[in-house]
């Protein structure tokens, strides 16, 4: 959602306002000190899905962010084999006012840290939000890699990209990293010039198409995960979104559109394994 359209959204009523940096399938870029700047003038606390992103590329709560949620299966860890989840709260938010009063009791006991002690009061004791150890102790090794991954997941998509915009077959390629996309230049400030991400979207001429294009595949993976040291793709429309109503299924994701998360292989690997599957298409 643009910035523009945000302000026409928020009314009274409105408690929270929650981004993702890179939103899906349109791989638009979140202008978050701009949405920032809003959300605060209607005394309301901005959250960022930062999982797309990650740390390493993007940090919200210097961009104006108040509360920061990860998916520490996906970049985090890096190969998508620990669950867990992570939220961040910069402490900045005042919860002290008429749209929170619910909050009141947790603001008297921690302040402006009454979000994250209501989470831990109400969700965390009550429902038990501890990783397993396990889990944990895979997550902290993926994260001693984290940069060098992101660096190879991004210079993979980079290449990526533009190997896929040059294929025939291919209807269009979706990449912030083109200097043509509408998000290019916020990208660029706001990841500061490190890099637009290892996601991309990109379209086939129909279903079918995507189908067989997946069903071909040799190396990349069709699985629903992302951000793994693993290339994956998904068709979207018949997967995540399929029990979804026909109207709204339609408006998040398109028949003929295919999310590919990079991963870290070679990437003539990647091109090769995608080149040949083009071919059945």
């Amino acid at each position: 959602m643009q910035p523009g359209l945000l302000a026409d959204a928020i009314n009274e009523k409105t408690r929270f306002v929650y981004m993702e940096t890179i939103t899906n399938p349109g791989m638009e870029i979140a202008d978050i000190k701009s949405i920032s700047q809003i959300a605060h003038s209607n005394g309301i606390p901005l959250l960022i899905d930062n999982t797309l992103a990650s740390p390493w590329l993007c940090r919200p709560i210097e961009l104006g962010a108040d509360i920061v949620l990860h998916s520490t299966t996906k970049y985090l860890s890096g190969h998508g084999g620990a669950l867990g989840g992570v939220v961040v709260d910069a402490g900045n938010f005042n919860w002290a006012n008429e749209k929170f009063s619910d909050f009141a009791p947790f603001v008297e006991q921690k302040g402006n840290l009454a979000f994250l002690h209501r989470l831990f009061k109400e969700h965390h004791i009550n429902f038990g939000t501890t990783p397993a150890p396990l889990h944990s102790y895979l997550t902290a090794i993926g994260l001693n890699t984290l940069g060098l991954r992101m660096e190879r997941h991004m210079e993979n998509a980079i290449k990526v990209a533009a190997f896929l915009k040059e294929q025939p077959k291919v209807e269009w390629v979706n990449f912030p990293g083109f200097k043509d996309h509408n998000c290019h230049e916020i990208a660029k400030i706001q990841f500061n010039n490190k890099g637009f991400g290892a996601m991309l979207t990109f379209g086939l001429k129909d279903q079918d198409a995507c189908f067989r294009l997946i069903d071909n595949l040799e190396m990349i993976l069709n699985i629903a995960n992302l951000g793994d040291c693993k290339t994956l793709i998904i068709h979207p429309y018949s997967s995540q979104y399929v029990s979804f109503p026909e109207d709204l299924k339609n408006q998040l994701a398109d028949p003929q559109l295919l999310r590919f998360s990079l991963g870290v292989e070679h990437v003539e690997d990647i091109c090769n394994d995608l080149a040949q599957a083009l071919d059945s298409v």
